[in-house]
């Protein structure tokens, strides 16, 4: 679209500024036609480290700073700007300004800005020869390429400029917005290693991988097209690792928003020497939005004693058994309610909260089984001053109560299995498979003598009544089923029995 008024100009040009809109300077610019100021605003800081790594520009880049990371043109530069209704797209290359924060013009000699015409620019411009304002962009295929750096999310920077109605034929201010998120994740690692990627994952599909920039909308620019429970963010082959001197790995990624306020968010980083990955779970508590940098630090900040199995209450789960030195070990078998753990009267008469006597011995699908009958409740729930848990381990602890037990079963994946040469339980969490408790076979003691008759049976704190459902009172691999089959049950038994003890405790 030539004109006699541009042919006049020589050369046009577009200013961009990437200082904040309420602060930001402008120096007169002597272009003949058209003159167009646009601001380009740092990504704010969400926290973001003092420190500062130098990084390569190509094409737009991006500098950490105190205050977040600051955005800058880089030669070649070329953005897109759209006229409403026109169909048509006029691409505007940068000829002046590159490696600045503040200011740099493009050019476009053959294009005029019509006064009351709506316009929206972009960046980068995917196709020259696009005709219609609907942008496509993909976060997707993101490479860092070493421990650190964080050049590549220029790539990803997509901008979009607010709508302006021109009211001085090639005179308009353009305020550009960047329309993802940068995560910048601080992840400790438990030894040396070289890195191939690291994928970050929730629950449901909250990650928009592709979508489409409606420039000309209102509501909403970013209209998804492809949305994901999982990015990837890969590595170059080789190139990023971790040292003794530097054991956090340092990875930056450019998303779409995506609100994890209540969500928990899955970092698994992958080893490009083939040993097991390192998986965490975070729970961020932040919406991210467009034009933010956030730090998120991935730490183990699991001790020995307890274990994170991602469970909808937030319980965590001891990682042994009372009185034991580790997860294999049997340790002490409790009669229930006994605050000392050393009790080993036979007779139930002489525990707390006793209400059950055993009765019978019938046989059940050729097993052997064992029947109470009631004969008081004084309580469903058991006091702190009896809870064997809470007593011996302190008071952030308590024996599992029955709701406790039953999410551990239906949020974990559970088998009868051998570690390290002992029979027992694993419950693998549903989330993390890299997260477990083992709860051994450890039989069970009478007076003072231990039968390890290859059961697992460990009490809770928490009385039903029988015959409604049963006393719910122990789990155990008993129940009246094959124990070959791994098969886990309520049972109930009387108090006198000593058995495991495996406590909880709330998350935070």
């Amino acid at each position: 679209m030539k004109t006699k008024k541009l042919l006049f100009a020589g050369l046009a040009g577009l200013l961009f500024a990437s200082c904040a809109q309420d602060d930001s300077t402008y120096e007169e610019h002597n272009a003949k036609q058209t003159d167009i100021t646009v601001n380009a605003d740092d990504f704010v800081s969400d926290g973001a480290s003092k420190s500062a790594r130098v990084s390569g520009k190509k094409k737009t880049a991006l500098q950490l700073g105190s205050s977040g990371l600051a955005f800058s043109w880089t030669q070649g530069d070329v953005t897109g700007v759209f006229a409403e209704n026109s169909g048509q797209q006029m691409p505007m290359k940068m000829i002046d300004g590159q490696g600045t924060g503040n200011k740099a013009y493009f050019e476009r000699e053959d294009y005029e800005l019509k006064s009351g015409v709506r316009y929206v620019g972009y960046y980068p411009v995917v196709d020259r020869l696009m005709q219609e304002p609907f942008i496509d962009i993909d976060y997707e295929g993101q490479v860092q390429s070493t421990n650190g750096s964080y050049s590549h999310l220029a790539k990803y920077d997509y901008l979009v400029s607010d709508a302006v109605t021109v009211e001085k034929t090639n005179t308009a201010d353009f305020y550009f917005n960047h329309q993802g998120a940068i995560l910048r994740l601080m992840i400790d690692m438990p030894e040396t290693d070289t890195y191939s990627s690291v994928t970050l994952s929730s629950a449901d599909a909250v990650f928009t991988t592709k979508a489409v920039m409606d420039l000309f909308n209102t509501t909403e620019v970013i209209q998804p097209k492809t949305k994901s429970k999982s990015v990837t963010l890969d590595f170059a082959a080789n190139s990023v690792s971790t040292t003794a001197d530097k054991m956090q790995l340092e990875a930056w990624i450019m998303i779409s928003p995506a609100d994890f306020t209540t969500r928990d968010m899955i970092v698994t980083v992958k080893s490009a020497t083939g040993k097991e990955d390192v998986v965490y779970t975070v729970r961020p508590e932040k919406n991210f939005v467009k034009g933010k940098a956030y730090i998120i630090n991935v730490k183990n900040d699991e001790s020995d004693e307890w274990v994170d199995l991602g469970l909808p209450s937030g319980t965590l789960w001891a990682t042994k058994n009372v009185g034991a030195e580790k997860e294999t070990d049997y340790g002490s078998y409790i009669g229930f309610g006994d605050p000392t753990g050393t009790m080993t009267s036979r007779n139930g008469g002489d525990y707390p909260l006793y209400d059950v006597y055993e009765t019978d011995y019938p046989v059940v699908n050729g097993l052997q089984c064992y029947v109470y009958d009631i004969t008081y409740i004084k309580g469903h729930s058991m006091n702190s001053k009896n809870d064997m848990a809470h007593a011996l381990l302190g008071e952030e602890w308590s024996l599992p109560n029955t709701t406790q037990v039953d999410e551990l079963l239906s949020y974990t994946s559970y088998t009868k299995t051998t570690l390290n040469g002992v029979s027992g339980y694993k419950f693998t969490s549903k989330k993390n498979a890299n997260k477990f408790i083992f709860i051994p076979c450890a039989g069970y003691r009478l007076g003072t003598n231990i039968n390890n008759n290859g059961y697992m049976y460990f009490w809770t704190g928490e009385l039903w009544e029988y015959p409604s459902g049963g006393i719910k009172n122990t789990i155990s691999g008993v129940a009246c089923t094959d124990y070959d089959s791994g098969d886990l049950d309520w049972d109930f038994f009387n108090r006198a029995y000593g058995f495991s003890v495996r406590a909880v405790k709330k998350g935070k």
